[in-house]
């Protein structure tokens, strides 16, 4: 395109070209070029992070966890591959942010400075809905196997409805205080889905 420009440059500089082609050319011109401003803009200030949001954990090798022994859900994720994508994620040093920290340094006005330990690293936000008791059961392991094995604690979100905490009568069993806090030691960080 740049080439294309520098051949036709001189011709457009003659006076033989009338100014209804002159006014097209500037257009198109001025086009080009602030496309190509906000495209390189753009690559600078934008920052993509992307937030993958599970509802339950199954642990597929379990029959009693498929069905006909239990309902399938649309939100259901399987406790093999959650383990595939989170150790993909830890060995490939990405930065679990909190919704803390996804506010802070990215959405606040004014934002925070990133420290330096993350400015290089990718980001990624790891969020549970519902507070099925699989947090506790599946991912749970998972997150204590990922910190033994490459030495740092990961962060997930966690929404629980405080009104279905410990029940045992739903459809799908809910984590209990007491579980919670066990997670809270190990990298859940729980919010109430109205905050």
């Amino acid at each position: 395109m740049v080439n294309f420009l520098i051949r036709k440059l001189p011709k457009y500089l003659q006076s033989g070209i009338t100014i209804r082609k002159k006014r097209i050319i500037n257009f198109l011109v001025a086009f080009l070029l602030t496309l190509i401003t906000s495209q390189v803009i753009l690559e600078f200030i934008t920052v993509e992070i992307p937030i993958f949001g599970f509802h339950d954990i199954v642990n597929i090798q379990n029959p009693n966890e498929r069905p006909p022994q239990r309902r399938e859900f649309a939100g259901d994720y399987s406790q093999q591959n959650l383990a595939a994508f989170l150790e993909y994620l830890v060995s490939n040093n990405y930065w679990f942010l909190s919704s803390q920290e996804l506010y802070d340094y990215f959405l606040a006005n004014p934002k925070q400075e990133i420290p330096a330990e993350y400015r290089d690293r990718k980001k990624v936000t790891i969020a549970f809905d519902d507070g099925n008791k699989s947090i506790y059961t599946h991912l749970l392991p998972i997150l204590e196997q990922l910190e033994n094995k490459y030495g740092t604690k990961n962060k997930v979100v966690v929404f629980v409805n405080s009104g279905f905490l410990g029940r045992e009568d739903s459809l799908i069993k809910k984590v209990n205080c007491q579980e919670l806090r066990d997670g809270f030691q190990k990298g859940f960080l729980i919010f109430n889905p109205t905050d």
